[in-house]
């Protein structure tokens, strides 16, 4: 039982760590650019476009989602920090944070 308890601590703390330093890459590239996600769904015969830009501004992170099937969906939210952003993300959107990426035009 010890054994279980000590493995499932240890494999916390590796995705813990996983988690950090993929936020601190998330906000590195923010400081620099805007990150941005693009999803097609498809449900039945209908096609829904996602599409999401994440910044950083004036000490907030910047999400504009809009979804995109005959009608539009616009959210845009202030978030103090990345872990609300993920929250928000998993809780309203089909994305998770590791979806955004920078444009291949910001990347030259």
């Amino acid at each position: 039982m010890a054994a279980t308890w000590i493995g499932g601590w240890l494999t916390a703390q590796k995705l813990r760590g996983k988690r950090q330093r993929l936020n601190s890459q998330t906000t590195r590239m923010l400081i620099d650019r805007e990150l941005s996600a693009t999803a097609l769904i498809e449900a039945g015969e209908t096609l829904t476009k996602h599409s999401a830009r994440l910044k950083f501004d004036q000490q907030a992170y910047v999400l504009n989602v809009k979804i995109t099937s005959g009608t539009e969906t616009l959210i845009h939210k202030r978030l103090a920090s990345l872990s609300e952003v993920e929250a928000l993300l998993s809780s309203e959107t089909v994305f998770i944070l590791s979806d955004f990426k920078a444009p291949p035009s910001a990347s030259a």
